[in-house]
Formats: structure tokens, C-alpha cells, sequence
């Protein structure tokens, strides 16, 4: 039985099979068309989530001051996709730009100085542009601290809704199993990136994660996760990010006192042997086989949590 703590809403995989058919993807925009090339299976397939997530995550529950800054002010129930409507993450990507471009100014001046060592005077009087790049970096990173954290596409668990922001309208906010699962290639300068993608299964709208990944397994993996949060029938996805929080769901609360499982597992865990068994998930990750669908199987749920963890 499902705690009352969760709305009626609230996902589970039965939701799936009470739907009508979809609509053609040909009927969408080409945009929409080409974000829908490639769908991922229902069902937890690849649950390596360890690998999705940022390994340092361990030392920030160690950090009880960086973990309350990580968390913010948000419910814990709530996952958040970032996207440029956030302000916070407009000036993250800007911080960074200003960083490359500090390291590249950096080096330029090193080089010119060991080509042209007579010319020292002319390379001090460009320093300047360094000083100026330097306090635009610290402003930038001030404002990744103090912006506010809104307009993200957000998963709530304890709902089972999605809500996707949208510019001069209301949010669009629909159940989560109206959405079907794809992943497209995104073509940069370094080579092709790949993202998971939420479309809606009648409209014209949909989710992009921007957590990128350079291989398409590892989008099998970002669809795990989010399913495994969104899935009020499963205990939270046993990995840092939501450790602090699983005390305060139902579901998990239940699961992790059957099986004992220790309440700071990972924020006493080395960071070193946190980050081996991160590199470890994502090895397995990159050994999916993406085209044989015959070796897919969902994922026990006891085969994801700490004992398994511990005994890699």
C-alpha cells in the first residue's frame, strides 16, 4: 500500500497502460521530429545512476553549511532540470566562459613572453584585461550564489506531475506518464552530444536534460534515474544527491528499514572510494548493449540499493 503522503497523481508504472495511442510523431514540428528520433524503452533498464551524478556530491553532504546551499529552498520531493529561463544558470554558463577566457589570456601572455622576451613592457601593459576579466569572474560567480533558482523543469515526486516553464505563458504541467522518453544527438565543435528528451505524447512541448552525455547508453541511464524518482512504488534512487531526504520519503523510509541500511552511508564513505565506484558505474554503463534489446531486464530494486553498492 502506497502512503497517503503521496497524491492520487503520483506515479507508479501501472499509469502507463491506461492511455490512448500517441500522437504521430509526423504530425509534430520538425524540431519536435527530430528530438523524437530515438525512443527509449519503459522500465528500468540501465539503473547505473551513481555514473549520472557528480561524484563530489560526497563532500558536499560532509559540508552541512554547502550542502543547505546545494539544496536551497525548494521541497526535497521536487528534481529540477535546469534551463536558460533560470537566472542562476544563465550566470553559471557566463562564470564559465569567463574562465576559459581568463586560461586563454593566461597562456597567450606565458607564450608571447617566452617569444618575446624584449617586448616584456608591451605584455605588462595588457594586464589589464586580465584584472578586468577577473573581477567580471568573481561578480559572475556571485551572482551564481545570490540569483534566484527558478524556471526549471521540475519532476515531483510526491505529485507526479511534470512542469515545464514557458516564456510569456503558465507553466505546462501534465502527469508524468503522459511523456514518452527519447534521446537526440546534438552536433558542437567537439564532436556529438546526447540528451534525454520528454516528450509530451499528444503536445507540442517536451523536457530537454541538460546533463549531456557523449554516449547513448548513458541516456538510458539518465531515464533510469528520473523514473526511479518519479516511481512512489520504489524507494529513491540510492545515490548522494538525495541521501539526505530518504528518511522523509515513505517509500525509501520503509525500504531502508528493512534492510538496514545506514542513515549516512554516503557521507561517511571516503570521497576516494566514492568517486572508484562512480567510475566503476559508468564502465558498466558503456558495456549496455544498446541494440540487443533480448539482454534488456528491468532492474530489482534490491539489486540498486547500499548492500549491492558496498560490495563492489
Amino acid at each position: 500500500m502506497i502512503s497517503d503522503f503521496y497524491s492520487d497523481t503520483a506515479f507508479t508504472p501501472a499509469k502507463w497502460g491506461s492511455q490512448s495511442s500517441p500522437r504521430d510523431i509526423g504530425d509534430f514540428s520538425k524540431t519536435e521530429q527530430l528530438r523524437r528520433e530515438f525512443p527509449l524503452p519503459k522500465g528500468n533498464y540501465l539503473n547505473e545512476t551513481m555514473a549520472r551524478t557528480p561524484s563530489n556530491i560526497v563532500e558536499i553532504l560532509k559540508d552541512e553549511k554547502e550542502l543547505q546551499e546545494s539544496i536551497g529552498d525548494g521541497e526535497w520531493y521536487e528534481f529540477g532540470w535546469a534551463t536558460w529561463a533560470n537566472p542562476s544558470e544563465k550566470w553559471a554558463a557566463i562564470k564559465s566562459l569567463l574562465k576559459f577566457c581568463i586560461i586563454i589570456l593566461i597562456l597567450t601572455h606565458v607564450l608571447l613572453y617566452l617569444r618575446y622576451p624584449e617586448d616584456l613592457d608591451k605584455i605588462i601593459s595588457t594586464l589589464w584585461l586580465d584584472a578586468v576579466l577577473f573581477v567580471l569572474f568573481f561578480f559572475a560567480r556571485y551572482k551564481v550564489k545570490s540569483s534566484e533558482n527558478k524556471n526549471n523543469i521540475g519532476f515531483n515526486r510526491k505529485t507526479g506531475m511534470v512542469s515545464i516553464p514557458r516564456k510569456g505563458q503558465e507553466p505546462f504541467i501534465a502527469p508524468f506518464y503522459e511523456f514518452i522518453p527519447y534521446f537526440y544527438r546534438h552536433h558542437i565543435l567537439q564532436g556529438v552530444d546526447y540528451h534525454l528528451y520528454l516528450g509530451h505524447r499528444t503536445e507540442e512541448i517536451g523536457a530537454v536534460n541538460p546533463n549531456a552525455g557523449k554516449h547513448p547508453q548513458e541516456m538510458y541511464a539518465d531515464w533510469a534515474l528520473i523514473q526511479r524518482f518519479m516511481d512512489v512504488s520504489k524507494p529513491l534512487p540510492d545515490i548522494p544527491l538525495f541521501e539526505p531526504f530518504r528518511l522523509q520519503d515513505p517509500t525509501t523510509k520503509a525500504y531502508d528499514a528493512m534492510t538496514g541500511r545506514p542513515e549516512h552511508y554516503w557521507r561517511d564513505m571516503d570521497t576516494k572510494k566514492a568517486t572508484k565506484l562512480h567510475d566503476a558505474s559508468y564502465k558498466r554503463i558503456r558495456q549496455f548493449p544498446v541494440n540487443d534489446q533480448s539482454q534488456w531486464r528491468e532492474v530489482p530494486v534490491e539489486a540498486t540499493q547500499w548492500p549491492e553498492i558496498q560490495n563492489l
